[in-house]
């Protein structure tokens, strides 16, 4: 069933409405198709259609990392749809490298979101915490202020969804 609601879930990023029903009887798929209920109709919001490029950034990879917040952090994402900083970042798992898909993690272990990283896991692990001034000394080179820019951020909600609704603007940290 999982696997059913996972696609279920890309389909209605994408604005499609999916049904959920047993394939047997043979005439099932011709009843659901004259609009006889059957099944489970799994419809999303109007605004749920999402763009190609976050749409694979939110389901179309599988992460090769992850990075866990404060509450902090974790608001500014949600509330003001923010960029991550490493002044929220309490700590990093996996490895992976600039520009993967990883997850952003709760302080409660909960996906918050995912997003394409700035940093290889090395480095998230080195800045983690910090202010995005100290990067050049703690680096040894000039780097994006943002873990995560939030061009490149997709909210999800506690289950690991998709959120179309996300707020889309706002300032860059905590």
């Amino acid at each position: 069933m999982a696997s059913k609601l996972a696609a279920a879930r890309a389909a209605g990023l994408k604005g499609s409405s999916v049904v959920i029903a047993r394939g047997r009887p043979a005439e099932a798929l011709g009843r659901v198709l004259a609009g006889e209920t059957v099944g489970t109709l799994i419809t999303p919001p109007a605004e749920a259609r999402v763009a190609g490029r976050r749409l694979w950034i939110g389901v179309g990879v599988t992460p090769s990392g992850s990075v866990s917040v404060d509450a902090g952090a974790e608001r500014a994402l949600r509330e003001r749809g923010a960029s991550l900083l490493a002044r929220g970042v309490t700590s990093v798992a996996g490895a992976f490298e600039v520009g993967d898909v990883v997850t952003v993690v709760s302080a409660g272990g909960s996906e918050i979101a995912r997003g394409l990283i700035n940093f290889s896991s090395a480095e998230a692990a080195r800045i983690v915490g910090l202010e995005s001034s100290r990067f050049e000394d703690v680096l040894g080179r000039q780097a994006h202020e943002e873990v995560i820019h939030r061009d490149n951020l997709v909210l999800t909600d506690a289950r690991g969804e998709q959120r179309a609704d996300a707020p889309r603007t706002g300032g860059v940290g905590p």
